[in-house]
């Protein structure tokens, strides 16, 4: 496997399973449903997520997670076609490699897989 394989491999377990840290992003949105994907939580409009539906039903929460689907198959897709011989280099300016961006978007997965599945065992209490 190439540089970029193994990065591809592990955002796309990180999202969608057989991760090393455990559950994946989409292995535990297998456990919410519309209800509770619905609830409203204490978030401000500086985390810049979009506006809830106005109400909590099937459609709304399929469409929400097709969505995610598809922006991770497009982070995936860009992935691919980078240039291996970029991925010591910064992708902005002052920022840091295309490298640690690219593992920390895996990492980042991880945690938001932790935090829904926080969510949604609290959602069982």
């Amino acid at each position: 496997m190439t540089e970029l394989d193994h990065i591809l491999d592990q955002i796309d377990r990180s999202f969608r399973g057989d991760a090393w840290h455990g559950p994946s992003v989409w292995e535990v949105l297998a456990d919410i449903d519309a209800a509770k994907a619905g609830r409203v939580g204490e978030v401000d409009d500086a985390t810049y997520w979009p506006a809830p539906p106005a109400s909590a039903n099937v459609a709304d929460w399929q469409a929400t997670l097709d969505e995610l689907a598809a922006r991770h198959q497009e982070l995936l897709t860009a992935i691919a076609s980078f240039a291996p011989n970029r991925l010591d280099e910064p992708l902005f300016a002052s920022g840091s490699p295309a490298f640690n961006n690219f593992l920390g978007h895996a990492q980042h997965n991880a945690n938001h897989a932790g935090q829904i599945a926080l969510i949604n065992s609290a959602a069982h209490r």
